[in-house]
């Protein structure tokens, strides 16, 4: 990579990432939701531990990847003293867990014990994968979880964290509780200064997450967001509209390296999931297509899909609002007729020999901006993460 794109070490614990709700087809041919990228991102960089908060229909949910993330973030006080690099230190908070959870499956001595299914709990607990820690629909609750939990979590010296928040959810709250967002929301911004202030090594971080740069509006418009960002109130004084308010923020976020965007999806992009069809999926349907034949397709789809020049017939399918084309495209994908007509379209498109080392490196991941100079068919097959059997 060519940067770290969320530096816990820049100015602002708040971090910004603007990504469509798309699907992401990676050139480990993995097809991964927006919060499953920015888990696998965040992880790489070296955050050890990452929660997310997103909004679940009329309620909010809390949800980790991974049981570390779980567990800790669960328990803070067991993990106080746990020194994740070593083993056997992980492996003492896990049994401490274990027997607190164990006591609680019992019940107060006396009362009898509670089911079968209860008193596993923590066996059933997977190291990997989609998991749900709780759901909540007030924002005493959230005000709560940041005196608490979120608190001794960004606090905390012995493990790298983010907190992932969706941003609707705190407008949404803020509507759904008129009377309480002024409170809340200073009660919120003075936890968020204070974890600022004492945050550890400058380790630790909080990301907001928005589907588009349009999001940002909704700090000019709501006092109770701006209330958790104040220094926009001096952008917003600067500014004379919405579209010059977004540009001197994304400026502003920019230049203290606070903020990721992610491009549209590109034709690599397009051609992972192609590539995934075939290799990983095993698609019949796709057994016909050359290999030296999915990227000049790849092509044809993102002018087609992205509304450049129709390309493909009028009914196939083409650009959707929310920049989700890579999950339009795994959509259409399901459509027979549409893969026929595909399929019947690549046989007049010339080969381009991805492997060959006189053809420009490709582009691989839209944030990233990785390049690969070739596909290795062969190993391909054999990539299959654990994302694939997350839920």
């Amino acid at each position: 990579m060519s940067r770290k794109l969320f530096d816990s070490t820049t100015q602002g614990i708040i971090k910004f990432f603007i990504r469509p709700n798309d699907l992401f087809a990676l050139n480990s041919l993995e097809l991964l939701d927006a919060n499953e990228y920015l888990y696998r991102v965040l992880k790489n960089e070296g955050y050890q531990r990452v929660i997310f908060f997103e909004k679940n229909g009329v309620n909010n949910k809390v949800f980790a990847y991974d049981k570390l993330s779980q567990l800790s973030y669960q328990y803070p006080d067991v993990f106080e003293d746990v020194d994740i690099s070593k083993a056997d230190s992980v492996s003492s908070f896990y049994s401490n867990v274990k027997a607190k959870m164990s006591k609680t499956d019992d019940g107060p001595k006396g009362l009898g014990k509670k089911s079968a299914k209860n008193k596993s709990s923590y066996d059933n607990i997977p190291e990997y994968g989609k998991r749900e820690i709780k759901t909540f629909s007030k924002i005493d609750t959230l005000v709560a979880d940041f005196s608490n939990e979120i608190q001794k979590a960004l606090l905390a010296k012995n493990i790298k964290t983010a907190i992932v928040f969706k941003m609707d959810i705190f407008t949404k709250l803020f509507k759904k509780e008129p009377n309480k967002a002024e409170n809340s929301s200073a009660n919120l911004a003075d936890i968020i200064e204070y974890c600022e202030l004492n945050n550890p090594n400058n380790q630790n971080i909080i990301v907001f997450t928005a589907p588009n740069r349009n999001a940002l509006i909704e700090l000019s418009k709501n006092p109770n967001l701006r209330c958790l960002l104040p220094w926009m109130n001096d952008v917003l004084a600067d500014c004379k509209s919405d579209e010059s308010f977004i540009s001197k923020v994304i400026s502003t976020l920019n230049e203290y390296h606070n903020i990721v965007s992610c491009n549209l999806s590109g034709a690599d992009e397009i051609a992972n999931l192609l590539l995934r069809k075939k290799i990983v999926e095993n698609d019949q349907r796709f057994d016909d297509l050359p290999f030296n034949k999915i990227y000049p397709l790849a092509e044809k789809l993102r002018v087609h899909l992205s509304m450049e020049k129709e390309v493909f017939s009028k009914d196939f399918g083409s650009y959707s609002e929310n920049h989700n084309i890579i999950k339009k495209l795994n959509g259409i994908l399901n459509d027979n007729n549409k893969v026929d007509e595909l399929m019947s379209y690549s046989e007049r498109l010339k080969p381009k020999a991805i492997n060959s080392v006189n053809v420009q490196s490709i582009e691989v991941e839209r944030v990233y901006h990785n390049h690969v100079s070739y596909i290795d068919v062969d190993d391909s097959a054999e990539v299959l993460a654990e994302f694939d059997k997350l839920e």
